[in-house]
């Protein structure tokens, strides 16, 4: 009741905070990249909202994999903005990709290790296992997504990289809350 509606009117400020800062002011996102960190964790933070009745109380073993699964749409919208480059810099918009174009050759490697350490916690971490070892799974998709290259178009792949995203509901699905 009570505690989702918080926390929804919480992410909602952040997400309505966002769309002033980069849409409603002409554009005028910061002149630091971190747009893409701000669009993955305002996503990763309002995931999780409808399950708060589920793991309550929110402890270590819930913020792990909520902090991971914002690393991971962090990672997303890197890779997104990569991919749609040349768009923000017609649009004259800052990126991370706009700001640090050579960084995207170190991207797939970048992913793999983000998928191995997802998945080496998993090892170590047995209560959130299944939620880690999707984290690395979706970590190591985007990677071959962004390995692709030209196989798949731009379209193609911002819709990929948005389905991994969703390997973590069926870790849910295996945990007992």
């Amino acid at each position: 009741g009570i505690a989702i509606f918080m926390a929804g009117s919480l992410v909602g400020v952040l997400a309505l905070t966002h769309l002033l800062l980069n849409y409603s002011l002409g554009g005028a996102w910061p002149p630091l990249p971190l747009k893409e960190h701000a669009v993955g964790s305002i996503f990763a933070a309002g995931t999780p909202v409808p399950l708060f009745p589920i793991f309550r109380p929110i402890t270590n073993m819930i913020v792990l994999p909520a902090a991971i699964f914002a690393a991971l749409c962090t990672f997303n919208c890197l890779c997104i903005a990569f991919w749609e480059k040349e768009l923000d810099e017609i649009q004259r918009k800052v990126s991370f990709a706009t700001r640090f174009p050579k960084l995207n050759r170190h991207l797939e490697r970048f992913l793999l290790a983000f998928a191995f350490a997802s998945g080496a916690t998993a090892v170590v971490i047995h209560q959130v296992a299944p939620i880690l070892a999707s984290a690395s799974v979706s970590s190591f998709l985007l990677a071959l997504l962004s390995y692709s290259g030209e196989r798949l178009s731009r379209d193609q792949r911002t819709a990929l990289a948005d389905l991994v995203l969703l390997t973590p509901i069926l870790a849910l699905t295996v945990m007992k809350p």
